[in-house]
C-alpha cells in the first residue's frame, strides 16, 4: 500500500470519528449555573433575604426546586422559587441565624436532563439586617423653608368698621340750597320793588 492511499484512509477514518463525536458532544451540554448569590463560599455580614441563580439556558418554572438549609438541616426557604429565563429566585426566611447554610438545586436542561447541585455560604455573628430605604422627606419650598401637608389655620380677620353715613352738610348740598333759596327771595323782592316803582310811575303820569 502507497504512502498516500494509507494518509487518504487516516483522514477519513477521523472526518468519520468527528462526525460520530460531535453529535455526541452536543447532545451531552446540559444546562450549568453560572452566578449565585450569595457566592459559594462567601461569608455574609448582611442578612440576605433571597438566594438567586443563573444558569446557561432558560428554566422550566414547574420543575425548578430550591432549597436552602441551616447546619441543624432545618429549611431555610420562605415560598416557592420564581423562575424567570435563566434565573431562579428563592425568597428566605427572616429568622436567618448566624451560621452555615447550603443552598441545593435541581433543574432540568433543554434536552431534559435533570441537573443539580449545592452552593455553600455563611453567616458573620455580627451580620446586621439590610438597611431599609428612608422615607422621602418633603422638599424645600421656593423660598428654601421645609414643605408642610398641613396648611396653617386661617386666621380671622377684624371686623370691618362701618364708615358713618354722610350727612347733607357733608358735601355743601346744604349750603348750595341756602344759596339758591336767598338768590331767588332777591329776586322776587326786585320784582316786587320794580312793579311798585312801575305802578308809581303811571300814577305820576295820570296826574
Amino acid at each position: 500500500m502507497s504512502a498516500v492511499r494509507r494518509l487518504l484512509i487516516t483522514v477519513l477514518a477521523l472526518a468519520t470519528a468527528a462526525l460520530v463525536v460531535v453529535p455526541g458532544t452536543a447532545a451531552s451540554a446540559h444546562t450549568a449555573l453560572v452566578s449565585s448569590s450569595p457566592k459559594a463560599g462567601a461569608t455574609l455580614h448582611e442578612l440576605p433575604t433571597e438566594v438567586r441563580l443563573t444558569f446557561t439556558e432558560d428554566l422550566a418554572a414547574e420543575v425548578t426546586q430550591v432549597r436552602v438549609v441551616d447546619g441543624e438541616g432545618l429549611s431555610m426557604t420562605e415560598g416557592k422559587p420564581s423562575t424567570e429565563g435563566p434565573t431562579v429566585t428563592q425568597a428566605l426566611a427572616t429568622t436567618l441565624h448566624p451560621g452555615s447554610y447550603v443552598v441545593t438545586y435541581k433543574v432540568i436542561s433543554a434536552d431534559g436532563h435533570p441537573v443539580s447541585g449545592a452552593v455553600p455560604f455563611t453567616v458573620a455573628e455580627d451580620a446586621v439586617t439590610a438597611p431599609t430605604q428612608p422615607e422621602s422627606a418633603p422638599g424645600p419650598t421656593a423660598n428654601g423653608a421645609p414643605s408642610s401637608s398641613t396648611a396653617p389655620a386661617a386666621t380671622t380677620s377684624p371686623a370691618t368698621v362701618a364708615a358713618p353715613a354722610t350727612t347733607a352738610s357733608d358735601d355743601g348740598s346744604a349750603d348750595r340750597d341756602g344759596g339758591i333759596n336767598g338768590w331767588l327771595l332777591g329776586l322776587a323782592l326786585a320784582g316786587v320793588a320794580v312793579a311798585f316803582g312801575v305802578l308809581g310811575w303811571r300814577y305820576r303820569a295820570q296826574r
